[in-house]
C-alpha cells in the first residue's frame, strides 16, 4: 500500500467495477460514519450496487455521528453495548445513537431466516450540526 500513494494501476486492479456490482444480487446493509475512514469507499459501493447490481432495491445505507469503531454498532461500545458519547471532541447527541445491532439482527432475520423484511428507508443519514436524521431517496442528497 505504501508503494502505491495515489491511484494507480494497483488500486484499479482491486477496486470495485460495473461488472463486479452487477454480480451481486443480495441485499445489502452498511453502517457508517462521518469520522469513519471507510466512508467514501461504503457510499462509493452503496451507489454502485444500486446502480449496477441485478438487484437494484433491498440496499440499506447508514450514515451516522460515528467513527470507524462504533459505526457498526450504531455509536454503541461493542463490548459493553453502552452508548459511546463522543468522537474525540464532538459530542454525540443521543437521537445520533441507533440500535444498529437489533437491525442487524432484523436484516438477518430477513435475509437468512425468511423473516419479514424490514420497513426502513434505503438511506438514512445524521445531520450533525441540525442533529436530525434525513432520508434522501439518493446518495447525495439534492
Amino acid at each position: 500500500f505504501l508503494d502505491h500513494p495515489t491511484y494507480d494501476d494497483f488500486w484499479r486492479l482491486i477496486d470495485f467495477t460495473p461488472d463486479d456490482f452487477i454480480q451481486i444480487s443480495i441485499p445489502t446493509l452498511a453502517f457508517t460514519g462521518w469520522f469513519d475512514s471507510t466512508l467514501t469507499g461504503t457510499i462509493e459501493h452503496y451507489q454502485g450496487i444500486t446502480q449496477y447490481s441485478s438487484r437494484k432495491i433491498d440496499h440499506f445505507l447508514i450514515v451516522g455521528p460515528y467513527s470507524h469503531a462504533t459505526a457498526p454498532d450504531g455509536g454503541y461500545d461493542y463490548l459493553t453495548d453502552l452508548p459511546v458519547p463522543t468522537v474525540g471532541d464532538i459530542l454525540v447527541p443521543e437521537n445520533g445513537l441507533l440500535r444498529a445491532r437489533d437491525m442487524t439482527r432484523e436484516f438477518y432475520d430477513w435475509c437468512l431466516k425468511d423473516q419479514t423484511r424490514p420497513v426502513w428507508d434505503p438511506i438514512r443519514l445524521f445531520l450533525i450540526g441540525s442533529n436530525v436524521w434525513i432520508t434522501p431517496k439518493v446518495f447525495p442528497p439534492e
